[in-house]
């Protein structure tokens, strides 16, 4: 599907739109900017409404888990939407999906453009 038809039935729905990329990022990232005083030490503190920072490898079982942890806490349906990582699409999580059909829709995107997601999450009113 096409992302404005999957946004056109979230308003309809009142569904919450999520997006799912992964990103791999490592404790001494050279490229990283920010801001610390001089002689503290520099953390990343992930956004919790918008951001998961998971330090293992993507794996069926730990997609299940957070798309688990997504729908409790969004409190109403999640279009989620999700770029073509093998394990976004096996058995196991297609099986999860299916038997969450209430509360949990997943969407492949074959290729997320970043003009298509300013954001994390985005929330359909």
């Amino acid at each position: 599907e096409e992302y404005p038809a999957i946004s056109s039935r979230a308003k309809k729905e009142g569904a919450q739109i999520s997006w799912c990329d992964e990103t791999g990022i490592r404790n001494g990232e050279s490229n990283a900017r920010g801001y610390v005083p001089k002689g503290k030490t520099p953390t990343i503190r992930p956004n919790a409404k918008r951001t998961s920072i998971i330090k293992d490898a993507m794996n069926p079982a730990l997609f299940i888990r957070f798309m688990g942890r997504l729908v409790k806490d969004a409190g109403r349906k999640v279009f989620l939407v999700v770029d073509n990582l093998k394990t976004r699409h096996g058995k196991m999580v297609r099986q999860w999906v299916a038997g969450h059909a209430e509360e949990i829709e997943v969407f492949a995107c074959r290729r997320i453009r970043r003009s298509c997601t300013p954001m994390n999450t985005l929330t359909a009113a």
